[in-house]
């Protein structure tokens, strides 16, 4: 997901009747289609989600692009992966930002991440109305994509082995404690965009909270 897995977000499914279709398609290269969903591992973790559930039941892993609306504001085309069934069924395995029977797929196979780390592939996004909102959650998530892959390139770098669900165990220095300090002022004003666009706004971007530079904690991706 592209915030916090603890942040409440209204995206919803993107409609196929929707008539921004043709334009979304051009924009992921690829045709949406609805697939279903049925979740059975831990929200943002599609990647290690899918290899398991198609190592669990002889599927194959298929990446693409997930396509989420949040009306009034934004789609959002977020990098993903499920599985295609034996007879080819698509079958999404990752829990979805709400309950859902079905979400909406791209399948793009152009680009297969690693597992070793987090890829932190930038979202796609497509402002509506001009919102102004939309555009302050588009670029809060550009740049928490940005901070937690820097973070990710540095405990590659240290050899530090990824251990999903828990903090990268980096050692401290002055350029890894300013990466965590500007993660937590990204989220926190994430979090103030995303309870403004909850709250029914749409006109002016929230102003940005101050944190304290130094001793932050946040997780990575």
């Amino acid at each position: 997901m592209t915030v916090g897995a603890d942040m409440k977000l209204d995206f919803k499914p993107f409609p196929l009747a929707n008539p921004l279709r043709g334009r979304i398609e051009r924009l992921a290269g690829g045709r949406l289609q609805a697939i279903r969903s049925q979740p059975c591992g831990a929200a943002g973790r599609c990647y290690w989600n899918a290899d398991a559930a198609a190592e669990a039941s002889g599927a194959a892993v298929v990446h693409g692009w997930l396509v989420s609306i949040w009306p009034h504001h934004l789609v959002e085309i977020l990098h993903h992966a499920v599985i295609a069934q034996p007879d080819g069924t698509l079958l999404d395995v990752t829990p979805y930002y709400r309950e859902t029977e079905r979400v909406t797929f791209i399948v793009d196979d152009s680009i297969v991440p690693p597992r070793d780390y987090p890829a932190y592939i930038p979202s796609k996004f497509m402002i509506l109305g001009n919102s102004a909102l939309g555009r302050a959650f588009r670029d809060g998530a550009w740049r928490q994509n940005e901070i937690s892959r820097a973070l990710a390139e540095r405990a590659r770098a240290a050899g530090i082995p990824l251990v999903l669900g828990e903090r990268l165990a980096l050692p401290r220095s002055p350029e890894v404690r300013a990466l965590w300090a500007a993660l937590a002022r990204t989220q926190q004003d994430l979090a103030l965009t995303v309870e403004a666009m909850r709250q029914g706004g749409a006109g002016r971007r929230p102003e940005p909270r101050v944190a304290p530079r130094q001793g932050t904690r946040a997780a990575a991706g």
